[in-house]
């Protein structure tokens, strides 16, 4: 008696995995996977996440993902969708939209109402940014002959750089760039006193106006 008692308790832990993976199997619902993309300008060079400032076009888009890992159909759901707490679409199978950014994160809400088992939802939030914008300078930002000063600008509401404007001022005088708008070549002559102190501020802005403005303030010293 007492061995069948020991073979059943083994089996059932033998069998219990099964049964709990076909429990959770009934039981999980599928999950949302949402991805977005910017249309903000950022240098080729950047490696890292695009991020919207203030009027920039944001494109957003889900899949829906079942328990098992595999894509779930929903061109015949209706889909609700929100952006900062109103309802932007409502549409059967809809699973992109586009807005435009403002200030603060932008808070993303999927709701479907009428899905098998109950609703589902998804939410995903996204931050919105400054624009800014970085000098590449000389080692130290020491200089001791003519040299050379590259603006990288980021998270601009444009497409290209060529849609920006580009500020320069040396020790507070205007300098125009002989060559590309983001690049400034100086040259300080031998005249100037070793400790020399060249205070470069720049600021960009779009061409055509709207928001978004950066400036930046480099501080340099002339060396003999």
């Amino acid at each position: 008696m007492r061995k069948f008692l020991l073979l059943s308790l083994v089996g059932m832990f033998l069998l219990l995995p099964g049964i709990l993976n076909r429990i959770f199997a009934q039981t999980a619902r599928p999950e949302f996977l949402i991805t977005w993309e910017v249309q903000s300008y950022a240098p080729a060079e950047f490696k890292g996440k695009v991020f919207p400032s203030n009027g920039s076009p944001v494109l957003v888009s889900f899949e829906l993902i079942s328990p098992q890992g595999g894509l779930v159909d929903v061109s015949d759901e209706l889909v609700y969708w929100y952006v900062n707490g109103k309802q932007v679409s409502a549409e059967r199978g809809v699973q992109e939209i586009g807005f435009r950014a403002v200030t603060g994160d932008q808070e993303i809400k999927i709701t479907l109402l009428e899905y098998p088992g109950g609703f589902l939802e998804g939410f995903s939030k996204i931050p919105s940014v400054q624009p800014e914008v970085a000098i590449e300078a000389p080692a130290g930002n020491v200089v001791a002959g003519p040299f050379r000063l590259k603006a990288f600008p980021y998270f601009f509401n444009v497409s290209k750089i060529s849609d920006l404007n580009f500020f320069w001022e040396v020790n507070s005088k205007k300098s125009q760039p002989d060559e590309s708008p983001d690049i400034l070549k100086i040259d300080p002559g031998q005249d100037l006193p070793s400790g020399y102190a060249l205070n470069v501020n720049l600021r960009v802005q779009p061409r055509q106006g709207g928001a978004g403005v950066a400036a930046k303030l480099l501080r340099l010293t002339f060396i003999k």
